[in-house]
């Protein structure tokens, strides 16, 4: 197993008032390699808007298969 963590903050460019962070998101997974067959991950995202008065929340539950062939 390989696990990962990563975190993201997105800032807005614009010429307003609202200038400045307006997202945030956090991602936790895992990889698993098998011998013959590939590579399997795993992730859980959780996203949230940042200053807004009914801030967006994204759950987002990801899976991902990974085969390369050989030469």
């Amino acid at each position: 197993m390989d696990p990962k963590f990563s975190a993201e903050i997105f800032n807005r460019f614009k010429e307003s008032k609202t200038n400045g962070f307006n997202k945030y998101r956090f991602t936790l997974g895992t990889d698993y390699k098998f011998k013959n067959f590939g590579k399997l991950g795993i992730f859980y995202r959780f996203e949230k808007e940042l200053n807004v008065d009914f801030p967006d929340i994204t759950n987002i539950l990801g899976l991902k298969y990974i085969y390369t062939f050989k030469k």
